[in-house]
């Protein structure tokens, strides 16, 4: 566990000169922010859906919910997606989100986040690892939680507490029903015609099964392709997103990469 330094607050109103984000950089990330508190994106209501079912089917409703706020989204275009682990603000995405060789990361750089409710956070890598494909950024400043009435979870105002889900202690049984909480890219890059918008959610979430792991493979070893395997859909930028057990709301893994082989899409296991 990284050292942990007090978290900064951002303010509400973020300029160029303030964060030292060109404005096109400033505009995405403004977009964003905007999509994710609308009311009416996907997103919210199958929270809300979630929650309503909670008195009848058991907390796991909110365990998943709570796993859908944990869920950020890189503030740059066709970035890919992370989650948080602890209410202190660990998050873990896929290595190749934060950089794609040993010489690239920048210890000293901040990278700018967003978590589902709206929230912006700014957040340095503080372990990188190409093999397992994984990296571990802590935020070091946040906007305050309360302006963000979206979220479904209140929060202490004046904490630096962040929502975050639970890793899953053991891997789950063949065929466990997932979520994929991803945030897919902008840009349809399946058609030849360049330009053409998806239309898709900024976060989007999508259900499928685990399928066991790549027989043979290291499972510590995602350097090539992921070792645990999954059919929930996702698209570019859903690099990072967390693959929840449905029934306990813990985190199994995270997408990371396509196998044209098998037509089954791979993730990084977390155990």
């Amino acid at each position: 566990m990284p050292h942990l330094n007090p978290v900064t607050n951002l303010p509400d109103n973020l300029t160029e000169k303030s964060i030292g984000l060109a404005k096109s950089e400033l505009n995405l990330m403004y977009a964003k922010q905007h999509q994710l508190k609308n009311p009416e994106m996907k997103l919210r209501l199958f929270q809300e859906r979630q929650l309503r079912n909670v008195a009848s089917e058991g907390s796991h409703r909110a365990s998943i919910t709570q796993a859908t706020e944990a869920t950020l989204v890189f503030t740059q275009e066709e970035a890919g997606t992370a989650v948080c682990i602890s209410p202190q603000g660990l998050i873990i995405t896929c290595s190749h989100c934060v950089a794609e060789t040993p010489e690239e990361p920048n210890w000293e750089q901040h990278k700018w986040m967003i978590f589902a409710s709206g929230q912006i956070i700014q957040a340095k890598c503080v372990a990188w690892d190409p093999k397992r494909d994984l990296a571990l950024l802590q935020i070091t400043a946040a906007q305050s939680p309360q302006a963000h009435t979206t979220s479904v979870f209140n929060r202490t105002p004046g904490t630096s507490s962040f929502p975050f889900i639970s890793i899953a202690k053991y891997p789950p049984p063949l065929h466990t029903s997932l979520i994929c909480i991803g945030h897919p890219g902008s840009e349809d890059l399946e058609i030849s015609r360049l330009g053409i918008k998806t239309g898709y959610d900024v976060l989007h979430i999508s259900t499928g099964l685990f399928h066991g792991y790549a027989f043979g493979q290291d499972l510590q070893d995602n350097s090539e392709i992921g070792a645990l395997k999954h059919d929930c859909w996702t698209y570019w930028g859903h690099s990072g997103a967390p693959l929840v057990e449905l029934f306990t709301g813990c985190l199994v893994g995270l997408h990371s990469s396509w196998d044209e082989d098998t037509a089954l899409l791979e993730a990084a296991r977390e155990l």
